[in-house]
């Protein structure tokens, strides 16, 4: 009984040190799969980001939120600006306020007006990340989603025309400059493009989420072929992504915070629903019983800080 306490202890101590060292703040909000998705319409989106509504930060003249890094440089960061977005999409079908309808249209215009020539934006340029170029599998995939939403509510073709411009650079190879690995019949879309291939599981599944969307508006046979590729080829690797006690945040290894393992699930749990993939309904069950463990728990909190400590990342806030 005393070493269970003991243990407990520990835990609330590690748990407290996670929280300082990753941030407990906007970027670390709750996601659960999304309350309003739906499998055969382009509805709400697939994770719940909804608390992303509420930018605590700067704004610009025209009231789009303006990120900082942790030396003070100020930049207009795509992940913030599509995750903002969306989840005021999500809490315009909740309440139907038009005021959360017209912060979502502030963004589906800031996108389709700062998009460049290749189709993408600028993701990490900006900050201090390893990276072959700018752009983003991850980024892509949700400014499709945010813009293809943009488009089903106005009938804007500019909407539908950046969304094909954005899934076009995505699906490109990595070796043209886009953010997609071909590899004998499989597909990896990487949010981080690195010189050695690491998919990010997050960003893997948020990019297929707007391959998801482009195939229910825009059913082209190549849409629903990649779709299908990326889907078997995550499903074929998704044991890379588990410890057997916790899950990875990529393939090098990295032990997932607790705020992405709770992600990896709910990311899981989504496209469980939409795809019918037992193998992401059973993984997503499995590391549900991980996070239940307080031992798990532990272990991963300590591995995770000592990863920190090891390689710290330049941070983006509001």
């Amino acid at each position: 009984m005393k070493v269970a306490k003991r243990l407990k202890g520990a835990f609330w101590v590690l748990w407290k040190a996670m929280r300082l060292a990753l941030g407990s703040d906007y970027y670390h909000l709750p996601q659960p799969k999304g309350k309003f998705m739906a499998r055969n319409a382009v509805r709400g989106y697939y994770n719940d980001l909804r608390l992303k509504a509420d930018w605590p930060g700067e704004r610009d003249e025209e009231g789009i939120p303006v990120s900082r890094t942790s030396t003070g440089k100020r930049l207009y960061f795509p992940t913030t600006l599509t995750q903002y977005g969306l989840g005021h999409y999500d809490k315009w079908l909740e309440t139907r306020d038009e005021t959360h309808r017209r912060e979502f249209m502030k963004i589906a215009q800031w996108l389709a007006e700062h998009q460049d020539e290749q189709g993408g934006w600028d993701a990490f340029g900006q900050i201090d990340i390893n990276a072959v170029h700018p752009y983003s599998a991850m980024v892509q995939g949700q400014a499709v989603s945010l813009l293809l939403r943009a488009y089903q509510e106005t009938n804007n073709v500019q909407y539908r025309e950046a969304s094909v411009k954005a899934l076009d650079l995505m699906l490109k190879p990595v070796e043209e400059g886009g953010t997609a690995r071909y590899r004998d019949g499989e597909l990896f879309l990487e949010e981080v493009v690195q010189e050695s291939q690491n998919p990010v599981l997050n960003g893997w599944i948020f990019a297929i989420f707007g391959i998801w969307d482009y195939v229910l508006l825009i059913p082209t046979s190549r849409a629903r072929e990649v779709l299908t590729e990326t889907l078997s080829t995550l499903a074929k690797y998704l044991d890379r992504y588990d410890r057997g006690y916790w899950s990875n945040y990529d393939w090098q290894g990295s032990i997932a915070s607790p705020f992405y393992h709770t992600l990896h699930i709910a990311l899981l749990e989504a496209l469980y629903e939409l795809s019918g993939e037992e193998i992401f309904g059973k993984t997503a069950r499995q590391w549900v019983t991980y996070q239940k463990s307080l031992l798990n728990r532990s272990r991963a909190a300590l591995q995770k800080l000592w990863e920190k400590a090891l390689a710290p990342q330049e941070v983006v806030s509001g």
